[in-house]
């Protein structure tokens, strides 16, 4: 390749970069970070949660002072650094998640696939579900600290019951109408996030044994061939193009679509869930009401 035609490699990530843009747009997958705002300067109702952690998050830096010198007028307080940690840790996930599907939907080919063809999709789907694992426990994360003052360990360790628990145990805390009606909405989403994370088990345990299963038959196809003194068929006298019209199989592209519907799901509701937490934690703020 002459240096005229060589395309340096920056150039060629930002090309995947607006091409995996293209293909998470048209599948419904946005930007966290956009949630919240109609446009540039409306706040979207429905997503108000995220507007108010981007604009009054539970603690903000004294830049003024970080940047001309002195000292800070507040401080934060284990609250607020609990808060403001487990909610960046939660949208620099969900960001993490996102560019993983669009890397697995920049390999989402509309045609029939070999395993071997298919593993970048896998590669970058699992990856995707992990950290969409990892979103779902910090805003857990968030919402524990809002409501009980406590983390994972410390809740869990006086309280049994499933990863799920907090959001019910919380419709028995003492709130005004405002904060119930928010638990009352965030209780059954809490339910479908445990059932996703469930899910996500099952995903990535398939994802991981694909290639193994697909050796296995293969091993046991030999050993049956072996044992019993058969020779393998003769391979068919036509074209591989003749054999794959032959046989229009479209389940692997069924498999990587019905993937790409999970992952979608579930990116959805952490968007909901987290507007509500945002909610809630933003409403304790405002009258002062701290956890319990």
């Amino acid at each position: 390749m002459s240096a005229e035609t060589r395309h340096p490699l920056p150039v060629i990530v930002a090309a995947l970069d607006d091409y995996a843009e293209e293909l998470l747009h048209a599948n419904g997958f946005y930007k966290i970070t956009s949630y919240g705002w109609s446009d540039a300067d409306t706040v979207d109702p429905q997503f108000s949660g995220h507007a108010i952690w981007q604009t009054s998050p539970p603690f903000e830096p004294d830049w003024q002072r970080i940047f001309d010198g002195g000292i800070p007028d507040v401080t934060p307080s284990l609250r607020d650094e609990a808060l403001m940690l487990n909610g960046d840790d939660f949208i620099g996930a969900i960001l993490i998640a996102r560019q993983s599907v669009g890397l697995a939907l920049c390999t989402d080919n509309d045609i029939e696939s070999t395993a071997v063809q298919d593993a970048p999709f896998w590669c970058h789907a699992a990856t995707c579900l992990l950290w969409l694992g990892i979103a779902s426990d910090r805003i857990r994360e968030y919402f524990l600290i809002t409501i009980f003052a406590q983390d994972q360990k410390q809740y869990f360790g006086t309280h049994k019951g499933t990863w799920a628990s907090p959001f019910s145990e919380a419709l028995l805390v003492v709130g005004d109408e405002e904060e119930s009606s928010l638990l009352r909405r965030l209780e059954p989403l809490g339910q479908r996030l445990q059932l996703a994370r469930k899910d996500r088990h099952a995903i990535t345990h398939q994802i991981a044994t694909r290639f193994a299963l697909s050796n296995r038959a293969l091993l046991r196809e030999q050993h049956s061939h072996g044992i019993s003194q058969r020779p393998y068929p003769p391979p068919p006298e036509i074209s591989f193009e003749e054999l794959r019209a032959s046989l229009p199989d479209t389940s692997r592209q069924e498999e990587r679509r019905r993937t790409i519907e999970e992952i979608r799901r579930w990116y959805d509701l952490l968007a909901e869930v987290s507007n509500i937490v945002f909610l809630v934690e933003y409403g304790r703020r405002r009258t002062g009401k701290p956890g319990q």
